[in-house]
């Protein structure tokens, strides 16, 4: 994984992707990690990851590519967040690539999972941390 690939996934989904993750797709490129489950913004338990969507897995691995993700999901999410990761029920991970967002890590509850009452939510949108590294370093051991 190159700056160039990074430069034209940004360029199909539409949106620059913010720093701390784009390191984390330079160095992994998506895929399982370990620990994998995450805490709500509030503290409250939040989701296990089935994976990080993948930069390139394409039409051999659909499902888990960012870009095929991306694009198919975009008339469904807010326009400023993009889906990252995918958890064990289906739901997204998803980051935000502009505004008030930007950089900022929510879950999609897309499924109806009952979400926390007291967390800031659009419609079934739920803060989980305000950077993707703070997102890495709160994933622990179910």
């Amino acid at each position: 994984m190159t700056d160039a690939d990074l430069a034209k996934v940004e360029a199909e989904i539409g949106f620059a992707l913010p720093d701390q993750y784009r390191r984390f797709l330079l160095a992994n490129s998506g895929g399982r990690i370990r620990p994998d489950t995450f805490h709500f913004a509030n503290g409250e338990p939040g989701s296990t990851l089935s994976r990080f969507l993948k930069v390139g897995a394409g039409e051999d691995d659909p499902m888990n590519d960012l870009v095929i993700m991306a694009r198919s999901w975009r008339d469904e999410l807010p326009d400023d967040l993009v889906p990252i990761a995918r958890d064990k029920g289906g739901n997204f991970v998803c980051i935000g690539v502009r505004g008030a967002r930007l950089g900022k890590i929510h879950f999609w509850g897309r499924d109806g999972m009952p979400l926390p009452k007291d967390s800031t939510r659009e419609g079934n949108i739920v803060a989980v941390a305000d950077s993707f590294d703070e997102f890495l370093a709160d994933l622990h051991d179910a």
